[in-house]
C-alpha cells in the first residue's frame, strides 16, 4: 500500500510510527496466526495457573491486546521524548507475545538460576517445590483471598489471629510466633493445621465482614470480587473512578472505567461514547482538504521545547532525564525501570531500615541468603544507580532534599502517609524545586475510605475481579500467575509519568500524579464492566472457553504436562481443522457445522478433539495447525522460552548479564523496539553500590563530610 513507515517517514521525518501485531515486525514467528488465547500460552504465563491434573488456564478476559496498546502508548511517548532532543521521529514495533513475556516478571530468572520449572498450583501460592499455602479461601458467601505469611509479614497474619482469638476460634494459632514463622520450612503437617483453623473461621463469616475487619485491624485479606461487587465498589464511587458515559445512539449511558491515575495539572477528559463505524468522515476529509499541501509547507514542522534545537544524535530516548527513586518491591520499581533501560540516570534510594524486601528473595548468588544476594533484584532494577540512604534521620532527609533539586522525577511507593511523615510529600517537594514530578503508586490511591488499607498484588487481583473470573466452573478460584496488578501498574505509572514530562516540556510545570493499582486492575475489566452496565451480565468463570469462538481451549498433547492452545474463531478455521484431522466420521455430524452448534456441543468437541491431540508433540501440532491457518500455540514453560524459543532469542528478548561479584544473570527486555534510540540496558545495581560516587559527583560531599556521615549510620 505504500504506507509503511519508510514511505511515510520521507513525507515526514519527524512522524512517531506505531505498529502493534502478534509478535513484532521481525523474527520466525512474525507471520504467524495467533489470538488472545494463543498468545497467552505461548508467553509462558499460562503454564504457571491452574491445577495440575488439568489443562493450563488463561486469565479469564482477554488481556493480551490491552497489555500491547498500553505498551503501545508508552512507546509513542518515549518516542517523542526522543524527538524532542534528535528533531527526527522513529518507528515503534510493538510485540504483544512479549508483552505476555513480561507479565512474568521472575519467572524465566528462577528458571535459569534454579533450572526449576515452576508448577500449577490451583489456588494456592507455590513458595517452593514442596511448600504451596492456600491463598483463595470459601468463606460464608464467597471467596477470599488471603497469604499466610511468617517472617517480617507475620505480624499481619498476627492481627487476623488476635481477632479469631478474640472470638474463641484461634486454637493453637495463637502459639505461633509469626514473626519467627519460616513458611518455606512448616511441614505438610503444620500447614495443614493451620489451614483448617483459618478455613473453619472463614467460613463463619462473609467476605464483607472479613475485609471489613481488614481494614479496622491491618491485616492483607481481600474479597474475591465479580464484576457486580465492583461496580458498587465504594473506594472506586468515592474517587470518581466509575463514570456513566452517555450514548444517544442507545438512548442511556454506560458504566466506564477512568483513568488508574490522577494528574494533578493535567487531569485525563472524561470519556465520550465511542463513535459510531464512520461518524466523523466527513469532518475529517474537511480538515485534511484544508491543510497545506506538503510542498507549501516545505519542511516547517514545529520543533517541541527541550534539546531539539541542538539537533544533536544521542542514543537513549530519556537521556538527560533524573530519577529519584524511593520505591521497593516490583509495582514501583519496575516503572522507573523502564526509564532508565531507555536511558534516564534512575537513583534507587533505600537503607538497612528500609530495605527493599526484594533484595531478600532468592534464588541467591552463592545459595547464600543475605539482605542483598537475592538475583531478582537485581534484574528487576537494571540500569539504576543505587543509594543507600537512611530517612529516619533527619540528615538523611536532607540529602534526599538536596537529591530532590536535581531531579525531574521522584517515585514512591510507600503506604499513604509516610512520605509525608519524612517531610517529602509533594507540597514540600515542590518547594524545593517547582517544576518537580512526583508519582506516588499505592494499592487504593492516596484518598477514599480504603486509602489506608494494607494489601499487596495478589489482593489487589482478587478485590479488582481477575480472580473472579479465572478457573473452572466447578472449582474455586484461581489466582491468575503472578501479582497481576503488580505486573501491570508499572506500566500504567510509566505512562503517567511520560505524559507529565510531556506537559512540563511544553509549559514548564510539573505536577503530582496519584496511581492506584486497584483503578489498574479495574481498567483493565472495562469490557465485563461494559458488558454488566449494557445487559446486567456477570461473567463468571468459564476455563479456556470464549463466547465467541469453538473450539477454544488448551488440548493434552504426546509427553508429560506437554499441551497446545487451538482457537478456531471462524467456520472456514473450523473447515481447516477437520481436514489436518483427516475429516474423521464424527466432524461430518451437522451440530457441529456452526458455531451455536459447537457451543452447544463444546463438552463432547473438546473431548473429541483430545483424543487427537494426545498423540501429537506440542511444537508438531502448532506448525501443522499454524500451516493450516490456524492460531495454534504451545503452552511454553520458562525453560521453553529461556532454552529453545527460536523468536525470543532472534528478537534478543531476553538477555544475560554478567555483574562482577554475582555472575550471569539473566534480564529482561521490553515489548518494543524503538528504532533510532534502542535500550541500552546494564545490570543492576547492588545495595548502596553507588553512595559514594552520588555524593562526591551531585552533592559534592568532601571527604569528612562523607566520613561522618557513615559513621553516623546516615549512608553506608
Amino acid at each position: 500500500l505504500g504506507l509503511g513507515y519508510e514511505a511515510l517517514s520521507e513525507l515526514n521525518p519527524g512522524l512517531i510510527f506505531v505498529s502493534i501485531t502478534p509478535f513484532g515486525q521481525t523474527g520466525p514467528f512474525r507471520d504467524l496466526h495467533a489470538s488472545d488465547l494463543v498468545l497467552w500460552a505461548l508467553g509462558g504465563i499460562m503454564n504457571q495457573c491452574g491445577y495440575m491434573d488439568r489443562a493450563p488456564l488463561r486469565m479469564g478476559v482477554d488481556q493480551v491486546w490491552l497489555q500491547a496498546g498500553l505498551h503501545g502508548a508508552v512507546g509513542t511517548l518515549l518516542a517523542l521524548q526522543a524527538r524532542n532532543r534528535i528533531d527526527e521521529g522513529q518507528h515503534v514495533d510493538v510485540s504483544a507475545h512479549e508483552a505476555v513475556m513480561r507479565l512474568g516478571m521472575a519467572s524465566p530468572s528462577w528458571w535459569y538460576h534454579t533450572r526449576m520449572v515452576t508448577e500449577r498450583s490451583g489456588n494456592r501460592q507455590r513458595f517452593s517445590p514442596k511448600v504451596a499455602p492456600l491463598v483463595v479461601w470459601p468463606c460464608l458467601d464467597g471467596e477470599v483471598m488471603f497469604s499466610v505469611y511468617g517472617g517480617v509479614l507475620g505480624r499481619l497474619v498476627k492481627r487476623l489471629v488476635d481477632w479469631m482469638d478474640e472470638k474463641g476460634d484461634a486454637g493453637h494459632l495463637v502459639d505461633i510466633d509469626w514473626s519467627r514463622l519460616d513458611v518455606l520450612k512448616i511441614t505438610p503437617e503444620e500447614l495443614e493445621g493451620i489451614e483448617a483453623a483459618f478455613l473453619a473461621f472463614f467460613a463463619k463469616h462473609s467476605k464483607q465482614e472479613l475485609a471489613d475487619e481488614a481494614l479496622r485491624r491491618r491485616f492483607a485479606l481481600a474479597p474475591v470480587n465479580s464484576i457486580a461487587d465492583i461496580a458498587r465498589d465504594p473506594q472506586l464511587i468515592s474517587r470518581n473512578f466509575l463514570l456513566d458515559v452517555g450514548y444517544p445512539a442507545l438512548g442511556r449511558s454506560l458504566l466506564h472505567p477512568g483513568a488508574p491515575f490522577k494528574l494533578g495539572a493535567t487531569p485525563c477528559a472524561v470519556p465520550k461514547a465511542a463513535p459510531r463505524a464512520g461518524e466523523h468522515s466527513a469532518e475529517i476529509r474537511l480538515e485534511i482538504a484544508s491543510m497545506p499541501r506538503r510542498a507549501d509547507a516545505g519542511n516547517a514542522r514545529t520543533r517541541l521545547p527541550g534539546d531539539a534545537a541542538s539537533g544533536a544524535r544521542i542514543h537513549a530516548a530519556l537521556a538527560g532525564l533524573k530519577v529519584l527513586d524511593f520505591s521497593r518491591i516490583l509495582a514501583g520499581p519496575l516503572s522507573t525501570t523502564y526509564l532508565a533501560d531507555f536511558g534516564a540516570d534512575v537513583i534507587k534510594v533505600e537503607s538497612l531500615a528500609a530495605i527493599d524486601n526484594l533484595r531478600t528473595v532468592g534464588p541467591y548468588k552463592n545459595n547464600v541468603s543475605t539482605a542483598d544476594g537475592g538475583y531478582f533484584a537485581i534484574a528487576m532494577n537494571s540500569s539504576k544507580r543505587a543509594m543507600n540512604l537512611d530517612l529516619s534521620k533527619e540528615e538523611g532527609r536532607e540529602i534526599a532534599r538536596k537529591l530532590v533539586s536535581w531531579a525531574d522525577v521522584v517515585a514512591e511507593n510507600f503506604s499513604v502517609g509516610v512520605m509525608k511523615s519524612f517531610g517529602l510529600d509533594y507540597e514540600e517537594l515542590r518547594k524545593i524545586n517547582p517544576s518537580i514530578i512526583m508519582i506516588s503508586s499505592s494499592s487504593f490511591g492516596q484518598t477514599g475510605p480504603l486509602a489506608e488499607m494494607i494489601g499487596f498484588g495478589v489482593e489487589q487481583q482478587a478485590r479488582g475481579g481477575f480472580t473472579y473470573l479465572t478457573g473452572w466452573p466447578d472449582r474455586i478460584s484461581v489466582p491468575p500467575h503472578n501479582a497481576y496488578s503488580d505486573a501491570t501498574a508499572p506500566w500504567f505509572s510509566t505512562l503517567a509519568i511520560l505524559s507529565a514530562l510531556d506537559h512540563r516540556e511544553r509549559t514548564g510545570e510539573g505536577q503530582y500524579i496519584d496511581l492506584s493499582q486497584h483503578e489498574v486492575a479495574t481498567t483493565l475489566l472495562a469490557l465485563p464492566l461494559l458488558e454488566y452496565s449494557a445487559n446486567g451480565c456477570v461473567r463468571g468463570k468459564q476455563g479456556n472457553r470464549s463466547p465467541d469462538a469453538a473450539p477454544h481451549g488448551v488440548y493434552a498433547c504426546r509427553g508429560e504436562n506437554r499441551w497446545c492452545a487451538i482457537a478456531v474463531l471462524t467456520d472456514r478455521q473450523w473447515d481447516a481443522l477437520k481436514r489436518v484431522m483427516g475429516n474423521p466420521e464424527w466432524v461430518r455430524h451437522a451440530r457441529y457445522d456452526s458455531l451455536t452448534g459447537r457451543k452447544e456441543n463444546e463438552d463432547e468437541l473438546d473431548g473429541q478433539i483430545s483424543r487427537w491431540t494426545v498423540g501429537h508433540a506440542a511444537e508438531e501440532l502448532m506448525q501443522l495447525l499454524q500451516d493450516a491457518g490456524i492460531p495454534a500455540g504451545v503452552v511454553k514453560n520458562d525453560r521453553d522460552i529461556v532454552e529453545s524459543d527460536p523468536h525470543v532469542r532472534e528478537r534478543g528478548f531476553y538477555s544475560v548479564l554478567d555483574k562482577p561479584g554475582y555472575g550471569n544473570s539473566l534480564y529482561f527486555g521490553w515489548p518494543l523496539k524503538l528504532s533510532r534510540t534502542p535500550v541500552t540496558q546494564i545490570y543492576g545495581p547492588s545495595f548502596g553500590e553507588h553512595t559514594e560516587q552520588i555524593c562526591r559527583e551531585i552533592l559534592n560531599m568532601d571527604d569528612q563530610e562523607f566520613v561522618r556521615l557513615l559513621s553516623d549510620g546516615v549512608l553506608r
